[in-house]
């Protein structure tokens, strides 16, 4: 699985969920933070940005922005 390595600003990054049956979508990067709304293996996230110390990573999904750890999510290719 390819970790995110962002340190800037994406632009047309996608994600899909892998290797977690169902991935928390969180508040803040931070395990102790709300769970704004959970993911299954398989569905698809825009990329909106990752935080500097690689661990979680900004997305949208169902309309929402949030934070799921990024080993959780593999790259897609945007055309």
């Amino acid at each position: 699985m390819e970790k995110i390595k962002q340190t800037h600003e994406p632009k047309n990054l996608r994600g899909v969920v892998k290797d977690c049956t169902r991935l928390n979508i969180r508040k803040q990067p931070t395990l102790n933070s709300e769970i704004i709304t959970t993911i299954v293996s398989g569905t698809y996230v825009n990329i909106e940005t990752s935080n500097p110390d690689e661990d979680w990573v900004l997305v949208n999904v169902k309309d929402l922005k949030g934070y799921c750890m990024s080993k959780y999510i593999e790259l897609q290719q945007v055309y």
